[in-house]
């Protein structure tokens, strides 16, 4: 057994006990990238949008070409 099996699921009970504002900044940018990753390691990617672009509103306002060039996203996780 992985430290990594039920992480979606721990977080999204989170969310639904505390809300999304309890949530770290890289564990809100995960969760919304849940809906566009179904499998896969959303932490790492969190990890290194934020250190490109530092803040969720950078990460959603960044050009579909930068977002690419994050690895582990691709041009449907971009758009």
């Amino acid at each position: 057994m992985s430290l990594h099996d039920g992480h979606r699921k721990r977080l999204d009970d989170k969310v639904t006990d505390r809300g999304l504002d309890f949530l770290t900044t890289h564990e809100q940018l995960e969760y919304i990238l849940f809906t566009v990753i179904p499998r896969g390691d959303t932490n790492k990617i969190a990890h290194k949008l934020l250190d490109r672009f530092a803040t969720i509103p950078g990460v959603l306002n960044a050009e579909v070409s930068d977002l690419m060039e994050v690895e582990g996203v691709g041009e449907r996780t971009a758009r």
